[in-house]
Order: C-alpha cells, then sequence, then structure tokens
C-alpha cells in the first residue's frame, strides 16, 4: 500500500514539473515573440521613414524637372513663329547653326529616318524666308557644346546613325542641361531637346544633302528636292486639299505661303483672293460631321508651318472666296502676317 502512495506521489511530482516547464517555456516563447514584434515594428517605422524621405526628395526633383523642361534654353528668335510644342512623334524641321557649318536637319520619327540638308549661305537664319521651308525651330552651338550635341545625337552633318548616351541625358538632366547652356542658343525647352535626342537615337538612316548658291536660289529645282524629303505619314492619310487665300491685299502672300505648305508635305490646291480683307489670319475647317475625316493632323500641320493658331468651323467657305469650296481646308493671311510671307 504505501509502495503505490508513493509511485502515485512520484507521478504527481512529475507531472507537475512537466507542467512547470511547459508553462516556463511559453512565457519565455511569449517573451521572444513579444522582443521580435518590438524589433519587427521597429524596422517597419525605420523603412517608413526612408520610403518617405525617398518620395520626398523625388516629389520634389521632379516638380523642379517639370518647371525646368517648360523653360526656354534661351529667347526664341521674334522672325521664327512657334505655336505648337514638339510632342517628339511628329515630324521637325530645326535650322542647325553652328561654327563650322550651317543647314536644316528634318527628323521623322515616324519612318524613322532624318535627312539634314547643308547650305554653302553664311547668313541663313536671316535667308531663312526665302526657302519656302517651315523653320519654326533653330539650335545655334558654340564648338564645344556641338561636341557636346554630338555626343547624344551621332555626327548628324555626315549622315551616322548613332545610339548615343541618352539615358544619362535623362538620368541627370539638370547636369546636361547645365553643360549645354553654356553654349547653346535655342527656342526649344529642354523638354523638346531631350525629345530630340529620344528621336535621333530611335532613327535608322541618316543622309546629307548639299545646297550650293545656284541651287540656293533656284525655287522650283530646290522645292523638287525638298519636297521627296519631306514625308509625314498623318497629313498624307488624311489626304485633305488646302487653299490658301489672301485677306491681306498684299500681292503674292498667298503664293508664297502656299509654297510654304506644299514644302511641309500638304496638298495645295492654287491660291486666290479672299472676298474681304482681314486684319487676322486664320485657319477655316467644315464643321464635324460635314467632313468625312480626320483633319487634325493636317491641321497641326499648318499650325505648325505658318506659326497659325485661330482655327474656325464653318458649314460652307462660300463666305471667304468664291472656289474656296474645292479645298478641304481654307487658310486666310491678314494683315497681321504680310512680313511674314
Amino acid at each position: 500500500m504505501v509502495k503505490l502512495v508513493v509511485m502515485a506521489a512520484r507521478k504527481t511530482a512529475r507531472k507537475s514539473n512537466k507542467v512547470k516547464k511547459a508553462r516556463k517555456k511559453t512565457q519565455t516563447s511569449w517573451k521572444r515573440s513579444k522582443s521580435a514584434k518590438k524589433i519587427i515594428k521597429k524596422i517597419k517605422i525605420a523603412i517608413f521613414a526612408v520610403i518617405t524621405v525617398l518620395l520626398t526628395t523625388l516629389s520634389l526633383y521632379a516638380i523642379n524637372t517639370i518647371k525646368l523642361l517648360k523653360t526656354q534654353v534661351a529667347g526664341a528668335n521674334e522672325n521664327l513663329n512657334k505655336i505648337i510644342m514638339w510632342n517628339g512623334k511628329s515630324p521637325i524641321n530645326v535650322l542647325m547653326l553652328t561654327e563650322q557649318e550651317s543647314g536644316i536637319i528634318r527628323i521623322n520619327p515616324e519612318i524613322k529616318r532624318y535627312t539634314f540638308v547643308k547650305f554653302e549661305s553664311e547668313d541663313l537664319k536671316e535667308a531663312i524666308g526665302d526657302l519656302g521651308i517651315p523653320v519654326n525651330n533653330y539650335i545655334k552651338l558654340n564648338l564645344e557644346a556641338e561636341g557636346i550635341f554630338k555626343k547624344l545625337i551621332g555626327d548628324y552633318h555626315k549622315g551616322q546613325v548613332y545610339g548615343g548616351n541618352y539615358l544619362s541625358l535623362l538620368i541627370n538632366i539638370k547636369s546636361s542641361f547645365s553643360e549645354l547652356t553654356q553654349g547653346i542658343e535655342t527656342n526649344l525647352t529642354l523638354k523638346e531637346l531631350t525629345e530630340l535626342v529620344l528621336a535621333m537615337n530611335s532613327l535608322q538612316k541618316g543622309e546629307v544633302f548639299e545646297v550650293n548658291k545656284d541651287l540656293f536660289n533656284d525655287h522650283f529645282k530646290f522645292d523638287s528636292l525638298w519636297q521627296n524629303i519631306v514625308i509625314d505619314k498623318g497629313v498624307s492619310n488624311e489626304g485633305l486639299s488646302v487653299m490658301v487665300l489672301n485677306g491681306s491685299g498684299v500681292v503674292g502672300v498667298a503664293g508664297r505661303t502656299t509654297r510654304i505648305l506644299k514644302n511641309s508635305g500638304l496638298y495645295t490646291l492654287d491660291p486666290a483672293n479672299a472676298k474681304d480683307t482681314y486684319d487676322n489670319s486664320f485657319i477655316v475647317r467644315l464643321k464635324n460631321g460635314t467632313l468625312n475625316t480626320n483633319s487634325e493632323n493636317t491641321v497641326n500641320a499648318i499650325k505648325s508651318a505658318l506659326g497659325i493658331g485661330a482655327v474656325l468651323e464653318r458649314d460652307t467657305y462660300n463666305e471667304y472666296g468664291n472656289f474656296a469650296d474645292r479645298a478641304d481646308i481654307i487658310v486666310i493671311i491678314g494683315i497681321d502676317r504680310v512680313d511674314d510671307f
């Protein structure tokens, strides 16, 4: 009997010890778990603080960069009328002026090609009005800035197609801007310059033409050369005709304007006189639904070529000219643009 009691007591003692050990282990695990939770909480707070600082820094950088992108690198030349900001996708003509040579670079991202037309004219910027080419953008570079620019886009005056270091420009946009502004004069914003670099690095073909003084002065031959270069898929796909009406009263204005539009890749009809005289120039297109096609590319090409921003919509063109209804879109040149064309 005594033996049974002792055995029972020992068994009870063993169970008691097991329970104590289990409780102790549970308490230790709980303490460890609580400590781990505190550490995890501290880590989360630290990560949140780092992310907050990074986001704040990036936001401030983005705001400053956006403001910078919207600014002009230098004052625009008043003789180069600029209405539309370049989007990096449509064709663009840029007057390139360097210490070594001058010319016009035609960049066409749509067909991944650029053409550089070199001129002998020493003062091409002043003679640009005689070319009949819409050039609303220019870049003038000193020797050092030209070297930086060619590193970004390639040796364009030799027809080189080059994948330049434009990623570096995007990452270090402010420092690159600072380097270029040491010797650049342009009416392009930094955003447009960046788009130009990106576009040039995406092209697959480059070509160069040289224009001597005889060709420069022969409008027919020069226009034939240029019109073979000009290709605008957006405009050609719309297939719209454009007529220029002289509303200024000055002879020859409509003819010169028609030449500019034709050299912009537009399909032009013979110019005519408007019924009335107008103070301001404007574009007129038929109201939506009347013209069974989209005209945005054509209208934007006219805006870019002529620097005319006003666009009206009418059911008919009869009020503007006797034969105006033959055209899909008409352009009225008023007194305000007589000196420009």
